[in-house]
């Protein structure tokens, strides 16, 4: 549970868990161990998202995560600001912000043609207009990458919408490490030990350079 302070604004923090994807409550819990730090009051609810293989499985099961948190959020007080994490939940902000402002941080958005190749015909589509649906609804978009915000401005967004945070490297953590050096190859991994980053390609290198 976050402890925060109580006579800050209100913000509303919506988003979700996959159980393989990894790294998603790593991020969620550094970021709101920042924001304890300033004057404000965070509800935050998140969805636990099951992996299923099937996509109509797996989008069910969303669904599903979905609907529980919109009946907290109906219970829940009133709030300030609504902040969304994913491309989902900027949908749930749309009916409980009443002019309210939602900032959403949106990592990568995919386009029609790798939706539908990636799903199928139906579930892409459905997919590709979740996604257009949700990039419009938000007040403000956070976004990791250049890359993604050209992406997202494809879409008819305005510039002065999406707000680029990089996401950083703690340098100064980095040099602190007292570590021996060492004449030996090195290779320095930086993503999730997730299947589809392919971490297996580090340990078939190392192996190489043995």
């Amino acid at each position: 549970m976050v402890s925060v302070m109580k006579d800050g604004p209100r913000i509303l923090f919506l988003g979700e868990v996959h159980e393989r994807w990894g790294g998603d409550e790593v991020w969620t819990f550094n970021l709101l161990r920042e924001l304890k730090k300033y004057n404000l009051n965070i509800m935050p609810l998140y969805t636990y998202t099951r992996y299923a293989n099937s996509s109509i499985k797996s989008y069910t099961l969303r669904a599903l995560g979905v609907v529980a948190v919109v009946r907290k959020i109906m219970k829940a007080k009133d709030f300030d600001l609504i902040h969304t994490s994913k491309i989902f939940f900027p949908l749930i902000a749309l009916f409980f912000s009443r002019r309210r402002p939602v900032v959403a941080t949106i990592h990568d958005v995919y386009g029609a043609y790798f939706n539908i190749k990636d799903k199928g015909l139906l579930t892409g589509f459905l997919r590709s207009l979740v996604e257009i649906i949700s990039i419009k609804i938000p007040t403000i978009i956070l976004v990791p990458s250049m890359s993604t915000k050209h992406k997202i401005e494809a879409f008819g967004i305005p510039s002065n919408k999406i707000k680029f945070v990089g996401v950083g490297v703690n340098l100064s953590l980095i040099d602190s490490v007292n570590a021996k050096k060492s004449s030996e190859p090195e290779i320095i991994f930086v993503g999730r030990l997730v299947r589809h980053k392919h971490p297996e390609i580090v340990v078939k290198l190392s192996a190489d350079l043995r």
